[in-house]
């Protein structure tokens, strides 16, 4: 079965317009991860399942609401955080290096870490604002199920129940 990915390389590089970044350095790798691990954990795997199956066909126009308000610009993030280290850091037959362009000084480790941490973050505040707004129209998303790992993060460690 081949892979279905809910946005392109395209889709990141348009949405971080500031990112002078060629869009062959955000892999699919990037992408799968952001949606496998960033994503579906959230959402359950049914409602995981049905979004890809829509993405390859047509979304429903519930879960078109979702895609275009939350999820596309979510998934951005994450893959921006998944990327970093690849956008950042190049390997060769000579090992892994910085890039080092003639008129910019790269980052270092210290700023990778402050992009992906702030990427990450940035996409786990728009998934959570959908959450948000699935909770408050359960009737239009019936496969929602919000997993015991998503509700122990946003209760800061501390699983109640």
């Amino acid at each position: 079965m081949a892979l279905t990915y809910l946005i392109a390389a395209s889709d990141v590089v348009t949405k971080f317009t500031y990112l002078n970044t060629d869009e062959a350095l955000i892999k699919n790798d990037h992408i799968f991860t952001a949606q496998y691990d960033h994503v579906k954990p959230k959402i359950g795997d049914d409602w995981y399942d049905e979004l890809i199956t829509e993405k390859a066909t047509s979304f429903s126009a519930a879960n078109q609401t979702i895609y275009d308000n939350y999820l596309k610009d979510a998934l951005s993030w994450f893959a921006l955080a998944e990327a970093v280290p690849n956008i950042i850091y190049q390997s060769g037959n000579q090992g892994v290096f910085e890039h080092s362009p003639e008129f910019n000084l790269p980052t270092g480790r210290k700023g990778m870490q402050q992009i992906t941490d702030y990427a990450m973050s940035m996409g786990d505040s728009l998934i959570a604002a959908m959450i948000d707004y699935v909770k408050d129209n359960l009737s239009s998303y019936p496969l929602y199920t919000a997993s015991k790992q998503a509700e122990l993060s946003r209760l800061g460690g501390l699983l109640l129940g």
